[in-house]
């Protein structure tokens, strides 16, 4: 499984890891965002599974862009949504399988040092 990462930019990597917080409280949330290290394991179940990738291009689909760093209590994963042009932070939500995803933009990125 030490392949998945292999696409994510080595500056993706530092900032995730210079996050000075890897858990906040704000009021009945919590946010976690986990170690670069871990991110291999953080995909099962979304892009990948032990065989097979999960991401398609349909509606309420897991898309192959999207790298889950965190999760948040309330709502559930955090994730980027990494393109060549522009990278943004949402938090998703997975209704059923007949729904799929919902997500929720929190920011879009110019850079991914603003983390």
């Amino acid at each position: 499984m030490t392949e998945r990462v292999g696409y994510i930019d080595e500056n993706l990597l530092e900032t995730i890891n210079s996050i000075r917080f890897k858990e906040v409280s704000l009021g009945y949330r919590t946010v976690t965002i986990f170690p670069s290290q871990d991110l291999n394991e953080t995909q099962l179940g979304y892009s990948i599974d032990y065989t097979d990738t999960l991401s398609d291009m349909g509606e309420g689909d897991w898309r192959s862009s999207w790298l889950v760093i965190g999760n948040e209590d309330e709502t559930g994963i955090l994730f980027l949504s990494i393109l060549k042009k522009s990278s943004s932070l949402f938090t998703a939500l997975f209704m059923d399988k007949g729904i799929g995803w919902h997500t929720k933009l929190l920011h879009r990125l110019k850079s991914l040092r603003v983390l």
